[in-house]
């Protein structure tokens, strides 16, 4: 088709009631995180009225696209276009190109623009789209009169689906994944376009599956019956989680350092539960999502067939295991509501205990630092005692110190002190100078040590 690069407004001939210039520059502008340019992978399907006419190509070489398309686009066949990602995260391993020429070749319904967009890379949880929704445009032609009359119509149906599904993995055990469904249902064919975005290998088998296609809707209830089986395993698990934690709960004791067999609860436990409320959180938006789907599809059934069928049972048993699910995670989302408020009146508990015992011990620590207190007060007291003995004791040292000095002096020169009776003129003289060279030592000495103290406070008065 021609101006492929302009889909959906290339398509106004077949939705002139559709906004076609919004979702073209919508697609335009995540362009950039939905499609790999520099990879390719698409897988094509063609079924024909021959249960062995069926032919497929894995389209991995952009050289090949032109020939790979001309071989699917017969009237009177069932087409299937199935688009892939190396993970969740990932962008199609498609090319824009390759793209808006496959989607316009098919005349593909404007509104899968918004079932798209929420495929693509992400670089975060905060750009997980978790957008659900679902899409049906049921178009008659009312030119038709007679039995007749409801033998050409068109239908459009569009959703996307999040699932459940094993990792392998110990440390991860499940994953949410989407899948992408569009079918475009012609009555004057009987034959339908698919485009799937990243389906499972078991979603494929499923929609190539014609032989048992009463209904258009048929095989969208085989294949959400078959995606819905691991959300009850999924549900279980997060269960038993919730179970450890709430016995961890109900035995852990309230006395720290019990010795009593104990379950402590810690705050790793608080972030266990809610890691689990958020997955219950979103394991019901899902679900409820999956209904939305399924009413949609039941509405639609009751619209195309007014009849009672094995189809509407179907889809009855199919919606009330969804619900069954749904109330499922509900009580166990109530359940884990309960756990947080024990576990953090449990930790609330502990947090008072542990701060009564900390409080008790800074209290000795108080006591125990007036004590110390006292006792350095003690000391100081004792050591000023000192202080002042030992300056005593060198006041008195200064003051025989020089009488001694000169003593020693004057005792090493040989002087009669007497002759006879008396005491000869030379001994008074002699005591005279001693007296006076003593009165000026000593002077000298305390002086001295005056001077020194002095200066050796002016110089602790300087320190900064």
């Amino acid at each position: 088709m021609e101006s492929w690069d302009r889909y959906p407004s290339n398509l106004i001939e077949y939705y002139p009631n559709e906004d076609l210039e919004y979702y073209q520059d919508h697609l335009a502008q995540h362009a950039p995180r939905l499609f790999a340019d520099k990879q390719l992978q698409v897988e094509f399907c063609s079924i024909g009225k021959e249960p062995k006419s069926q032919q497929k190509d894995k389209l991995c070489d952009p050289n090949h696209f032109a020939e790979v398309l001309q071989k699917h686009t017969g009237d009177n066949e069932e087409h299937i276009i199935s688009f892939y990602q190396r993970n969740s995260w990932a962008p199609l391993l498609c090319s824009e190109t390759i793209f808006r020429q496959i989607v316009s070749r098919y005349l593909v319904h404007p509104n899968f623009v918004d079932f798209l967009l929420c495929f693509g890379e992400k670089h975060d949880e905060k750009d997980e789209d978790m957008f659900g929704g679902y899409f049906c445009h049921l178009a008659k032609d009312d030119s038709l009169s007679g039995p007749n009359q409801c033998q050409k119509w068109s239908l459009h149906l569009i959703y996307n689906i999040r699932y459940v599904e094993r990792t392998g993995r110990p440390d991860y055990a499940w994953a949410i994944r989407r899948m992408g469904i569009y079918q475009k249902y012609l009555s004057a064919t009987g034959y339908s376009t698919w485009i799937l975005l990243q389906p499972t290998k078991g979603a494929c088998k499923i929609v190539e599956n014609k032989a048992d296609d009463l209904f258009p809707e048929s095989r969208h209830i085989t294949l959400l019956s078959a995606l819905h089986r691991q959300w009850r395993p999924y549900l279980k698990d997060l269960d038993n989680s919730l179970r450890d934690l709430a016995r961890i709960a109900r035995f852990s004791g309230t006395k720290l350092n019990s010795k009593q067999v104990d379950f402590p609860v810690t705050f790793s436990d608080v972030q266990r539960l809610q890691h689990c409320r958020e997955q219950l959180q979103d394991a019901i938006l899902h679900l409820n999502h999956s209904l939305q789907i399924l009413h949609g599809l039941r509405g639609l059934h009751s619209t195309i067939i007014t009849s009672k069928d094995s189809s509407d049972n179907d889809l009855r048993v199919c919606i009330s295991r969804v619900q069954m699910y749904r109330e499922c995670a509900e009580k166990s989302l109530k359940w884990a509501d309960d756990i947080s408020n024990l576990i953090t009146t449990l930790l609330s508990y502990r947090h008072d205990e542990s701060f009564g015992q900390n409080n008790a011990k800074l209290r000795e620590m108080a006591e125990l630092a007036v004590k110390d207190s006292s006792n350095m007060l003690e000391l100081t007291q004792e050591t000023k005692k000192d202080s002042t003995t030992m300056r005593l004791i060198a006041i008195i040292t200064m003051f025989y110190l020089p009488g001694t000095f000169v003593a020693t002096i004057f005792s090493t020169i040989f002087v009669s002190l007497s002759t006879g009776q008396g005491v000869s003129s030379e001994a008074g003289k002699l005591g005279g100078i001693y007296a006076v060279v003593t009165a000026i030592l000593m002077a000298l000495t305390f002086g001295g040590a005056f001077w020194w103290r002095r200066r050796g406070e002016r110089g602790y008065s300087t320190i900064p």
